[in-house]
């Protein structure tokens, strides 16, 4: 059974326990929550277990030469999103939100999917898209969680 993406409805590639969008339109992607969850504990606590459960789910760990901003789709409500920053891919940002690994609560929680991303750029350019992106998801009546 093909599992759609939570965006878009198109299909999705599974690798691990993420499933990837094949919509080039959409390029959004979710992490099998309920199963993540269960390794919650051992992928927080066990660095190379971590390192090897990205890997098998193709995500980069490499230096990517600086920051992405990303945005999060969240349960619970019409046009809500949190949006972030980080030096890591966002795929490994998103896990790490769903582990508990230094994690904002409302993510942890909420977020059903990573819509997508901005990046990498500089720190500083980071910083400013963040708070430029959420006001402008505010200006369209999103109800916009993060983007400091």
């Amino acid at each position: 059974m093909t599992e759609e993406c939570r965006v878009c409805k198109a299909p999705t590639i599974v690798h691990n326990l993420l499933h990837y969008c094949t919509a080039e339109t959409c390029g959004s992607a979710h992490w099998d929550k309920p199963a993540v969850k269960k390794q919650a504990k051992l992928l927080r606590e066990n660095m190379d277990q971590k390192k090897e459960f990205l890997l098998k789910s193709r995500v980069p760990l490499e230096d990517l030469g600086g920051h992405f901003v990303y945005q999060l789709r969240l349960r619970g409500g019409l046009n809500s999103v949190y949006i972030g920053m980080t030096g890591l891919h966002p795929n490994h940002r998103y896990l790490n939100h769903i582990i508990g690994y230094k994690a904002s609560s409302r993510p942890r929680k909420y977020a059903t999917a990573l819509i997508s991303f901005e990046g990498p750029m500089k720190y500083e350019k980071a910083v400013k898209r963040e708070v430029d992106w959420a006001n402008e998801l505010r200006e369209l009546d999103y109800d916009v969680h993060g983007g400091h």
